[in-house]
């Protein structure tokens, strides 16, 4: 995608490392283990969780960290 002119890409694999490649490097992390008991809902709580760490001035490193802890949490919630 970053050579295709994306400025930015963030790509996840569900359990597989997530990355997010900018123009100054790549970062990859894997998700924290997380009993999945629905996936509704999660590609938007990641994208939403790593739009507001970046908007709350957290490096790449650290928005990738958050969304997927974040996701792990909203699969593993009991409540739907």
């Amino acid at each position: 995608l970053r050579a295709r002119g994306w400025a930015e890409a963030v790509v996840t694999d569900g359990p597989a490392p997530a990355a997010h490649a900018w123009p100054d490097g790549l970062v990859r992390a894997a998700p924290p283990p997380a009993a999945t008991r629905s996936l509704t809902g999660a590609g938007d709580v990641f994208v939403a969780a790593h739009l507001v760490a970046r908007e709350d001035g957290h490096d790449p490193h650290r928005a990738l960290a958050r969304a997927l802890a974040t996701t792990a949490h909203h699969i593993a919630r009991e409540d739907p």
